[in-house]
């Protein structure tokens, strides 16, 4: 359970849990947040759209349902006075495997060796790909070149890393998936108004 421990600190933001790159092997999961008392929160994501309110104790709580693979969450935090507060958006995986605790996800910014770069809404973070980890491509252009552009990773890719974080806070991945035509991506809108009659 998240607590604010001041009860005197004023935030604008939202705070949640579980934290953006959990893994889960579940259907749903329960995000439990704080945010001032009497706001909304929005949730939108690529299962549905969903509203939460916060009580008394500046706490919310909305079970959200996931789909396999890849799930993107945008919260948008509504004042009590219904005016625009924060933004903040989520990522996680629902996976059949338990040996991964760990999904990071955006486009690839640049790539070293094993070593691979990526944007996140988080900033940017590390990928490092092991001999061992799984890597998934678009379906290649029908092409006789071994060294055809669609059986790498390139600058610009989607990149979905599936893995565990090392003491370097870089994701050692099991499984990456790179994305090129069907980035995943929030497109819903919020439209906060007042009727009047």
């Amino acid at each position: 359970q998240i607590k604010n421990n001041d009860s005197k600190q004023e935030s604008t933001g939202i705070k949640i849990e579980p934290a953006s790159g959990f893994v889960t092997n579940q259907d749903t999961i329960v995000l439990k947040g704080y945010a001032e008392k009497n706001s909304y929160v929005v949730i939108l994501s690529n299962t549905g759209n969903y509203l939460a309110k916060t009580n008394d104790n500046e706490t919310f709580e909305k079970e959200i349902n996931l789909e396999d693979g890849i799930n993107l969450l945008k919260l948008i935090k509504l004042n009590p006075d219904l005016t625009l507060g924060s933004e903040e958006e989520l990522t996680y995986y629902k996976s059949k495997s338990k040996n991964q605790n760990t999904v990071m996800a955006g486009n690839v910014k640049s790539i070293f060796a094993s070593l691979t770069t990526i944007s996140t809404s988080l900033g940017e973070k590390k990928i490092i790909t092991k001999n061992s980890t799984e890597i998934i491509l678009p379906s290649p252009l029908i092409s006789k070149d071994a060294e055809d552009e669609s059986t790498r990773i390139r600058v610009g890719d989607y990149l979905i890393a599936v893995g565990n974080v090392n003491k370097n806070d870089e994701l050692e991945a099991n499984q990456i998936e790179i994305r090129r035509d069907n980035k995943p991506q929030i497109t819903n809108k919020v439209i906060v108004g007042e009727i009047l009659s």
